[in-house]
């Protein structure tokens, strides 16, 4: 593609601040592709039947749509004004990063619709665009999202694809006794879900090791230098919690032996990684027999349970202020435990 080549239409165009513009516009069915060649892996997920009900309704109204599709454009978008200062010829750089924030289902069913009747391609589709908005402001602007749902989904799909997103999938993919714990779709889990960890929380894990081993390195290391190991170390610390629990146990089984107290997996698998990145960093030759050390983990599991009788049976209820007291409590007191099992500094 030529670096230079755009695409021009003529569109409104309104100023939304922090030198960024938004455009309303419309362009042929037929060139949506032109701007938007491939959706999210997120956005892929809407059944056959969805895409081909909704189809069967924009054929039978030739393509009307009741609300524009959405796109962030990661480049300022050129404007000619024509006449009116708000009216003239937008370009978009065909080379910049354009993202679809709403509207993958309609994307998908014009397509398909278009696909049974290509005459369909001619017809106009409205369209709003934002410029110099990069994928990771797309989710903190939550006046681009008509539900918390999408923003959601955005906020996954950009995470998942940078270099933590990516070393976790990686790690999950290498370790099957890890990949059958962690979903690596959905951005919550079930009651009757087999998994116990979301990929979000595990991608924190991996980030907080990678953070946590370079601390205070002069030289950091690289994801890829800890790939391997960050697997390794998790494995043996998730594996060991679970050491009770068997492959025929529920989803709600495990997950309730990784939430003792107020404590729930996700919150463990944080600390997990804090503390698997500090073994690594001070015990760079011998952290793997430091690991054998890690036992039995129903001494300290039976301890912050029986911490939160001991307050419940005093309070009989828990406010939220208490909630997170009893919370950082307990998570001072599993980060204590590891740390002297495993030789680290206590906090």
């Amino acid at each position: 593609m030529d670096v230079n080549a755009t695409i021009s239409m003529p569109a409104l165009r309104y100023d939304v601040g922090g030198g960024r513009s938004a455009f309303q516009t419309n362009i042929s069915a037929g060139s949506l592709k032109m701007l938007i060649p491939n959706l999210a892996e997120r956005q892929k997920r809407h059944s056959g039947s969805s895409v081909t009900e909704l189809k069967n309704q924009l054929m039978a109204t030739g393509l009307f749509l009741r609300y524009p599709l959405l796109l962030a454009i990661s480049s300022k978008v050129p404007f000619e004004a024509l006449g009116p200062p708000d009216f003239g010829i937008m370009k978009i750089p065909l080379d910049a990063d354009i993202t679809l924030v709403v509207g993958s289902l309609r994307y998908s069913a014009i397509n398909a619709a278009i696909a049974d009747n290509p005459e369909l391609a001619k017809v106009r589709i409205p369209i709003s665009c934002y410029d110099k908005m990069e994928k990771n402001q797309i989710f903190d602007d939550g006046n681009l999202y008509y539900s918390p749902t999408e923003r959601r989904f955005n906020r996954r799909e950009i995470a998942l694809n940078d270099e933590y997103g990516r070393t976790a999938r990686d790690i999950l993919a290498k370790r099957p006794e890890l990949e059958k714990l962690v979903h690596n779709k959905e951005t919550r889990l079930t009651q009757g879900s087999k998994k116990i960890f979301t990929i979000m929380s595990f991608r924190l894990a991996v980030k907080r090791i990678h953070e946590r081993y370079n601390q205070d390195k002069e030289k950091k290391a690289t994801i890829d230098d800890l790939k391997d190991n960050m697997g390794l170390c998790l494995q043996i610390l998730i594996l060991g919690l679970l050491a009770e629990k068997s492959d025929e146990s529920t989803g709600k089984e495990r997950r309730q032996r990784l939430s003792p107290g107020f404590l729930g997996p996700n919150i463990i698998l944080k600390i997990l990684g804090d503390i698997s990145g500090e073994l690594m960093a001070e015990h760079p030759d011998n952290w793997k027999i430091k690991l054998e050390k890690i036992k039995n983990f129903n001494q300290i599991i039976n301890e912050i349970d029986e911490e939160s009788e001991e307050f419940m049976t005093k309070h009989h209820e828990v406010g939220k202020d208490d909630r997170y007291k009893l919370v950082k409590k307990q998570v001072k007191i599993l980060d204590t435990w590891l740390r002297k099992k495993l030789d680290l500094v206590t906090n």
